[in-house]
């Protein structure tokens, strides 16, 4: 039987929420799924680009109709401040609208990594609920923003490899 897919998909300009998303990822990892990540492409140009700033425009590509397909699971990772209507976030949100629409998200589980602002996490968890994708409710709030994204991402993996056996 093969390992269930969990694409994280995320924002980041500085690197701090890229941190999240990429425990999220060792976490999926940790309870044997294989990970995809991909960060979103930037609308607004921002006047000074920091090398953190570069390196992440360099090592990620925008997620695609073709990776939430092969996909089991998303985890979705966001700067504290922004929401499902952020520009940024937009063209993404409207192609999983689009999918769900034609019914290509059923049976699909997601998670919000929490990044310590509660409007953006229930932003997401309503469109993660709008979409039709079974939300995964987390456990965590013991634990620092690290060690609870790694929950979430062992959580999704362990979900999902459940759903499969």
């Amino acid at each position: 039987m093969s390992s269930p897919i969990v694409l994280v998909i995320f924002y980041s300009r500085s690197g701090s929420t890229e941190k999240l998303a990429l425990a999220a990822a060792v976490g999926a990892v940790q309870g044997r799924a294989a990970i995809r990540l991909r960060r979103l492409a930037d609308i607004t140009e921002t006047s000074s680009s920091t090398d953190t700033l570069v390196r992440l425009r360099k090592e990620y590509i925008a997620p695609r109709e073709a990776d939430v397909l092969a996909a089991d699971g998303l985890i979705f990772a966001t700067p504290a401040g922004f929401d499902t209507s952020s520009a940024e976030w937009a063209e993404c949100i409207s192609m999983l609208r689009k999918m769900s629409a034609e019914g290509k998200l059923a049976g699909k589980a997601a998670a919000v990594v929490d990044t310590g602002d509660q409007a953006t996490l229930l932003s997401f968890e309503k469109v993660v609920t709008e979409l039709g994708l079974r939300s995964l409710t987390r456990d965590f709030t013991k634990l620092d923003g690290i060690e609870q994204a790694m929950g979430l991402g062992r959580n999704i993996a362990d979900v999902l490899r459940d759903k499969r056996q």
